[in-house]
């Protein structure tokens, strides 16, 4: 885009590229994207998105009736949305351990210091908490799980052909507030087998002293900061294009039982 230098032939370039749903003009996005920010950054965030969204509705497929069947019976997971939902909805028992059990689960993500566990212990912990349960449905769990371009993601689920990526990232990580597009979105989601969908998953610890490197980051935009794992998960939403918001489920796991 730098070649060009008038405004309207760089705006035409971005659209023409945008339109095109094809592996190469989303590949071409991509790479705009990764480029260092500019004032066009926003805008082709926002085009990527939409390429996206035009890319997943040219290849929708409808539900046929034995993977409904399959569905109703509760049996394993037909689609990426299928596996999501489980996953999902695993996190969702997770958090309610989190929350108090009778093993005091969330002891495991602090340490005798009252300080939050770095991040690497904490995704190994809680793919323990929340994998074990998918086993029956035949989803295979896989840390560090390799991506296009060499990339590698924290957390996937998979099953046959499907590949549910899961980025995690604790309150206190510099990108926090942007890696759900910066990185899941634009780096893992172009994986096929992903069908454009993932999750992104935020360690909430609370208010936590400067000195321990654990606070939470400041909101890019200067916004106060959540004084909830909620709070978080709303602002975090809004910060995703609502082209992608259908694909990128946020979810905010809340450890702030276990502060000493």
């Amino acid at each position: 885009i730098s070649l060009f230098g008038n405004p309207e032939c760089r705006l035409a370039l971005i659209s023409w590229v945008a339109n095109d749903a094809s592996d190469e003009a989303v590949e071409a996005m991509d790479r705009l994207i990764a480029t260092q920010s500019d004032t066009y950054t926003n805008l082709i965030r926002h085009r990527a998105a939409e390429q996206r969204q035009k890319r997943v509705e040219e290849k929708f497929s409808p539900l046929m009736p034995s993977g409904l069947s399959k569905l109703l019976k509760d049996g394993p997971p037909n689609n990426i949305k299928d596996l999501k939902t489980l996953v999902l909805e695993e996190m969702e028992i997770a958090q309610r351990k989190l929350t108090g059990d009778d093993l005091d689960s969330v002891a495991e993500f602090w340490t005798d210091n009252g300080v939050p566990r770095d991040e690497i212990r904490c995704r190994d912990r809680l793919a323990a908490l929340i994998g074990s349960e998918l086993y029956r449905y035949g989803i295979e769990r896989i840390t560090e799980a390799d991506m296009p371009h060499t990339k590698r993601v924290d957390l996937v689920f998979a099953r046959g052909r499907m590949q549910l990526p899961v980025e995690i990232k604790g309150q206190w990580n510099k990108d926090v507030w942007d890696a759900a597009i910066s990185q899941l979105d634009a780096q893992y989601l172009t994986e096929w087998r992903s069908e454009q969908h993932g999750i992104y998953c935020v360690l909430w610890f609370g208010e936590i002293q400067a000195k321990t490197n654990r606070r939470l980051k400041l909101h890019p935009e200067g916004l106060d900061a959540p004084q909830s794992a909620e709070e978080m998960r709303a602002m975090l939403i809004d910060r995703i294009p609502e082209a992608r918001r259908a694909f990128i489920d946020v979810v905010v796991l809340d450890f702030t039982s276990g502060k000493a």
